[in-house]
């Protein structure tokens, strides 16, 4: 492994739950060095590590983005298996919002062919009009499982390598969070992070959430994913303690 990095962080998780926006947050410290490809694309193969390594400057932390990594056990075991040592994030979100977020995006592929070598466009008969129910039966159900995909991740990866964030706290304290996911892959300390700090960011689920109607019995099956997925995270030392910000005496 050749590297001059102190440390070395591998950002993983789902789409569109905040993985791109940590990278930025992170990238801020100028101890930092942020893998990109050559047309400024966050994520690498992990098979090109090796020569991004080599390139890099000497740096205090050195992190990539390897999302899909997420997904499966073989996958995380994989990126371990570049680095024995290194320190992985995981970022998800409430599993409503992920299929709202996810059914945007592959609706608009498949529309506009702005990435034509992208499933969504390759299938764009049925993703141009799928239903958000129809959506979800065939591409999102099983990827929305998030208590299965943590829980997969909490048996492989040890606690002290580990960190999990949720993006609705990301969103509410980005650079608060990021620093102390820095100070953690630094010290193996976590610090609490305090919210109100930075400029919260609300996303098209965000936004969208009230307004889209999402039949009953998909809404029950995502609250109990959510439901678990919180009752994993709660009984394992791999997330931040979230303080509420402070009110402001006027």
């Amino acid at each position: 492994m050749a590297t001059q990095s102190k440390h070395e962080l591998s950002v993983i998780g789902f789409p569109k739950c905040g993985t791109s926006a940590l990278m930025r947050i992170v990238e801020k410290d100028p101890r930092v060095y942020v893998v990109r490809t050559g047309n400024d694309s966050l994520e690498i193969p992990p098979k090109d590590l090796e020569g991004y390594r080599e390139s890099a400057p000497a740096c205090d932390v050195l992190a990539h983005k390897f999302v899909a990594r997420a997904f499966t056990s073989q996958g995380t075991q994989e990126l371990l298996q570049l680095n024995s040592e290194m320190s992985l994030v995981l970022c998800y979100r409430h599993p409503v919002k992920s299929l709202i977020s996810w059914h945007n995006m592959h609706t608009k592929i498949a529309v506009t062919g702005r990435n034509k070598n992208h499933f969504a466009y390759k299938e764009r008969d049925f993703y141009a009009t799928a239903s958000l129910s129809e959506y979800y039966e065939r591409y999102a159900k099983e990827r929305l499982c998030y208590d299965v995909h943590i829980g997969r991740l909490l048996e492989t990866v040890p606690s002290s390598q580990l960190t999990i964030i949720a993006q609705e706290e990301l969103a509410a304290a980005p650079d608060e969070t990021g620093e102390a996911l820095l100070n953690f892959v630094r010290t193996g300390e976590r610090k609490k992070v305090c919210a109100g700090g930075s400029t919260a960011h609300r996303g098209y689920a965000d936004k969208k959430r009230n307004s889209i109607e999402i039949p009953a019995e998909i809404t029950e099956e995502l609250e109990g994913i959510y439901s678990r997925t919180q009752s994993l995270l709660g009984a394992a030392d791999v997330t931040f303690e979230m303080e509420p910000a402070q009110a402001t005496a006027v």
